[in-house]
């Protein structure tokens, strides 16, 4: 006879109307962690959880999970034994009640002896709760709980989730998992495509997926994906072209439809007169179709959608898709044309009429302010470029009242660009016009150009300054002007770039452009955005350009406000680690600095200074000091690490000699001042005291 099994499959889905495509990967993973942590609580290992979503479902699949929580016999506490029992051996209400809460028999109580006595003890047995309850009870929970960005009510119920949810399959080993969540009962049934609403039963995941699929339901966004890209290709070559390689878009449409099926269409060619970025944004981000480019940067009066319908005949699809895109770029051929009746620069003053938010001006404000600090910018580090700049700045906002933007709003910048150029601004001017919003995302290319350099810089600081000034600092989660993607496109700029630049003048130069426009309500906004853009360049460094968290503290202890110069600091004291040497190289300055931060700098008496190996020191720390100093002023790292190196040896054996903490405060005094005197030497390279050199 074969044993029973001790483990069986899970499987939930659950069904609903159309969920937006971007609210189903976080929920399947919030539904898996929710759902994995409530049997890890009571016991229960659930490895190899997997989910699966569909614009229409949602379904998380354990292949094997224990059909009960583990057995184990639990010894508890209770009472003291002599409160338990009396002299003769008793049971006092104190061990009937104790026996009583813990469900055994009072003869079953036993003496325990712990570091505080004796106490009664009893034997309890846990576990072996079947997983079906625990199921029935973590399941509807974890469902309720899933955090949507935006959900709804219907119908008579207090239930909310992202679209009124139609249906739950709910089975443990083939059976059902009974429970109730909102307007819907577990059971296993479900249904296919909206084109095969038949509902069938189903007792496995292997089921549901193959029902599914007979049904037109490709369960597996994998899957899906591969089949658009599969099918984007190769009608894209029919058409005479290459496929338009987005993954944002492949991700987006493969959570649109169950059943995706490529559909080529076309276009008349005279809307080919529009950059084909236009063309490319009009049908990516308005239609979510893909272009078909053509040789070199152009596209092909072509297009591929994707279908949900499972049909070999597509003709109505095609014509529907062509007709809905005809329009849209019907719209971006008159806005091309209308624009074009009005020069770039004859619109900056139409600014005045766009507010940039309450109390912080109009745009035009904002386009005087960001042009006051390029040409400051310009003028410290590129002067050869301070002319472009300050016409690119000029520029930069003009395009927001352009009808292009007005109806496709993601080629603000873009529009900027073409429209300078076309106007005859110049190359130079239209790059920067365009590179001022870069980065616009953590993956965003960078500005390039020295003026596209001061324009991007000059915006973003002057949406920081004007926002702190009026108390809108980011808080928690909430950041609804972008202060903390502005902040790090800011850092990841001027790293780029490499410019020796001080972000606290920088803040203070947009600081002190508010004058006049920005009502200041937040007198220490200079302050507090020096400390947010401090704490935004070490996350930066930790997370994104991977350096020891310790490290980071170190250097940035010893000064924050140059990030180019951070960096550099970083990257030598980094290569010290990965050679191995770091940690017996910095020891004794490290000591130093602990030493000199606890007690009082009282000066440096070199006369006083009589033991050999405080001579020795002392001579060891003239040799290189000055070479030293220098050194961390030129920002030449490696010289003053080179510095180090020649004075380890001395305080190494000057520590080894002498105990700095003698107990004469005269000698104590003077070898405190030499503990000062080499801790200050090397404090603009970091804060040693910081590193860990275990």
């Amino acid at each position: 006879m074969s044993a029973a099994p001790t483990t069986a499959e899970l499987v939930l889905e659950l069904r609903a109307e159309e969920i937006p495509a971007g609210y189903l990967a976080p929920a399947a993973a919030a539904l898996r962690e929710a759902v994995e942590k409530s049997l890890r609580e009571s016991g229960v290992a659930a490895p190899d959880l997997q989910t699966a979503h569909t614009p229409r479902r949602i379904v998380l699949r354990a292949p094997a999970v224990p059909l009960a929580s583990p057995r184990a016999v639990e010894l508890r506490t209770g009472p003291p034994w002599r409160a338990a029992f009396d002299a003769e051996g008793r049971p006092t209400k104190a061990a009937q009640g104790f026996a009583a809460g813990q469900g055994v028999a009072v003869e079953a109580l036993e003496k325990v002896a712990t570091p505080k006595g004796e106490y009664v003890g009893a034997r309890v047995a846990t576990g072996g709760e079947p997983t079906v309850g625990l199921l029935a009870r973590a399941l509807p929970q974890a469902i309720a709980r899933l955090p949507w960005p935006k959900s709804m009510r219907w119908g008579d119920h207090d239930f909310r989730f992202a679209r009124p949810l139609h249906g739950v399959v709910a089975l443990l080993g083939g059976e059902v998992v009974p429970f109730v969540v909102g307007p819907a009962s577990s059971g296993r049934s479900t249904v296919g495509h909206r084109l095969a609403p038949t509902p069938f039963e189903v007792s496995s995941y292997a089921e549901l997926r193959d029902g599914l699929r007979e049904r037109f339901v490709v369960l597996d966004p994998e899957e899906r994906r591969a089949r658009i890209r599969e099918g984007v290709a190769r009608l894209a070559h029919e058409a005479g072209g290459e496929p338009w390689s987005d993954e944002g878009l492949v991700d987006t449409v493969a959570n649109l439809c169950e059943w995706p099926v490529p559909v080529l269409g076309a276009f008349d060619e005279k809307y080919l007169v529009l950059p084909g970025d236009f063309l490319a944004t009009i049908m990516i981000h308005h239609q979510k179709f893909f272009p078909v480019r053509a040789e070199g940067d152009g596209l092909r009066p072509r297009f591929v959608g994707i279908s949900n319908l499972p049909s070999d005949d597509q003709s109505a699809v095609r014509a529907g898709f062509e007709w809905v895109l005809r329009a849209r770029l019907e719209d971006g051929l008159f806005f091309w044309n209308e624009d074009a009746r009005e020069r770039l620069e004859a619109r900056v003053e139409a600014l005045g009429r766009v507010v940039f938010f309450h109390g912080a001006g109009t745009m035009l404000d904002k386009t005087h302010r960001v042009t006051a600090v390029a040409t400051w910018l310009a003028g410290l580090h590129f002067p050869w470029a301070t002319e472009t700049a300050h016409r690119a700045s000029r520029l930069c906002k003009a395009d927001l009242t352009t009808q292009m933007v007005g109806e496709f709003p993601e080629l603000q910048g873009r529009v900027g660009q073409v429209y300078a150029a076309r106007d005859g601004e110049g190359e130079a001017v239209a790059e920067a016009v365009f590179e001022h919003y870069l980065p616009r995302g953590a993956d965003d290319r960078l500005p390039e150009t020295d003026a596209g350099f001061c324009v991007a810089l000059a915006d973003k600081v002057d949406t920081l300054a004007a926002c702190f000034a009026r108390g809108q600092q980011p808080t928690g989660s909430a950041d609804p002007y972008g202060l903390r993607r502005a902040a790090l496109g800011v850092l990841r700029t001027v790293l780029a770039r490499g410019p020796r630049l001080s972000l606290s003048a920088l803040v203070d130069e947009a600081i002190r452009g508010l004058e006049g426009t920005v009502e200041v309500t937040e007198p220490g906004a200079p302050a507090a955005l020096r400390e947010f853009l401090r704490v935004r360049l070490r996350v930066l460094l930790i997370q994104d350009e991977a350096f020891d968290t310790d490290l980071v503290d170190a250097v940035m202890e010893a000064g924050w406000d140059d990030p180019v110069d951070v960096r550099r600091r970083l990257e030598a004291l980094a290569a010290l680690r990965r050679e191995g040497v770091l940690a017996g190289l910095i020891t004794p300055f490290k000591r130093a600095s602990h030493i000199s931060k606890k007690e009082a700098d009282e000066g440096l008496d070199e006369a006083s200074l009589r033991h050999p190996a405080e001579r020795e020191l002392l001579a060891a720390y003239r040799a290189v000091e000055r070479t030293v100093v220098g050194a961390l002023a030129a920002g030449d790292y490696e010289a003053a690490i080179a510095g180090m190196r020649d004075l380890r040896g001395p305080v190494d054996r000057f520590f080894d000699a002498v105990m700095v903490m003698d107990p004469d405060p005269e000698v104590r005094r003077h070898r405190l001042g030499l503990m000062h005197a080499i801790a200050r030497a090397f404090a603009r390279l970091a804060d040693f005291s910081l590193v860990t050199t275990e």
